[in-house]
Order: structure tokens, then sequence, then C-alpha cells
């Protein structure tokens, strides 16, 4: 039940927001139908809780289209060379070692837990680089 102070936070930025624009609109949704989503199968109501899913699933691609392409194209980088390889191909290895972790730990295979804790500890790292080769405005 801490998804709803999230909520509730997150809504009174959205409503002390002087300008709100589309992505604003789809993150605001993102977060309450996610809350919504997590009451309603906290008390078992699954049924309901599908459709919500469903929504969901269908914000979070208007939100990666919109404006989650962008976190990766306005990267401005120190240093061009190796530096933004390394990076970029951190980014994949990590998303690449989340989603595998992910499947194998939803299908009970061996290793599920392992391949999940490195792509976590490779996020720390990748977030870690990021702080220090990208250019600051």
């Amino acid at each position: 039940m801490s998804t709803i102070p999230l909520a509730l936070l997150y809504s009174l930025r959205f409503l002390n927001k002087k300008e709100k624009k589309r992505i604003d609109i789809v993150k605001l949704g993102l977060v309450l139908v996610w809350t919504i989503n997590i009451v309603l199968k906290t008390y078992h109501i699954n049924f309901i809780a599908y459709g919500f899913e469903l929504v969901l699933f269908v914000l979070f691609v208007w939100w990666f289209i919109e404006d989650g392409l962008r976190y990766f194209s306005k990267r401005k980088f120190i240093n061009n060379g190796f530096i933004k390889f390394f990076y970029y191909g951190l980014c994949i290895l990590t998303i690449t070692l989340i989603l595998w972790g992910t499947l194998f730990k939803i299908q009970h295979w061996p290793y599920g837990s392992l391949i999940l804790t490195f792509g976590f500890l490779f996020l720390v790292m990748m977030l870690i680089v990021d702080y220090v080769v990208i250019k600051r405005s």
C-alpha cells in the first residue's frame, strides 16, 4: 500500500505544474493506473486488474515512444570515442541481463537469480558511468 502515497504526491506535483504537456498526462496516467492495479491485486480483484494491466502496457509503450527514446538521443558525452561505445554497450548488456534474468526467474530455470543480480549490478555501474561521462548543462 506504499503506492498510494506515491500516487498522491505525484498527483499533487502534476497539479502544481504550470505548463502541462501530453507526456505529463501520460506519466500521471502511468502512476495512477499502476497504483489502482496494485490495490486491486492486493484485494484479489484480478478480473478487473487484467484490464488495468493492458492500459498500463499501452501507457508505457506510449511513454517509451514519446519520451523514453529521447533519454538516449539527447546524451552529450565528455568524450565521443571509446566511452560512448562502452556506455551504449553497457546499456545493451544491462537490459539483456535484466530481461533474461526476469525470464529465467519466471520460468524457475536455474541461474535466474544470478543473471538478474548481475543485471542489476551492471545497472548500478551504468548509472555511475552515466554520472561521470555525460555532460551536465
